[in-house]
């Protein structure tokens, strides 16, 4: 299931579907199924050095945290104006239905920048070097 979640980061969509056809794969016996094993595993090692070289050996947890917060600092700085943070700050005009509310994409930026007890974020963000700063420290947190 890992491997799986870990495949939607990668640029060619071809080597994903061929290693997802092959997990799903009925058992075939004998040589093809060797030649099968033998083939997911060439391609979940070659997946892997894509992924690699994508995220230069980081935690993809820690780097897509890292992502996340450069591109709400990008938001932030933008001017009320633009479409990008109209989007950002809209309010949809209907109710959602009762139950547990769903986590929104600023739910989870507050999170992380929570745990790593960073206060006072929306004017830290206006500083650039300061912003920068906080995403090079959320590469390195665990």
């Amino acid at each position: 299931m890992k491997l799986i979640t870990r495949m939607y980061l990668l640029p060619k969509a071809r080597e994903c579907g061929t290693v997802t056809t092959l997990l799903h794969t009925p058992a075939l016996g004998g040589a093809e199924d060797n030649y099968c094993q033998r083939k997911l595993c060439f391609l979940i090692a070659y997946l892997h050095t894509i992924l690699d070289k994508l995220i230069k050996n980081e935690n993809i947890v820690n780097y897509i945290k890292a992502q996340r917060l450069s591109w709400s600092g990008h938001i932030q700085r933008m001017p009320e104006a633009r479409a990008n943070k109209k989007i950002f700050k809209w309010n949809p005009l209907t109710t959602r239905p009762t139950g547990r509310p769903k986590y929104r994409w600023e739910d989870n930026i507050i999170q992380d920048l929570g745990q790593m007890k960073i206060k006072n974020w929306l004017t830290c963000v206006q500083n650039r070097a300061k912003w920068k700063d906080v995403v090079e420290k959320a590469k390195t947190s665990n």
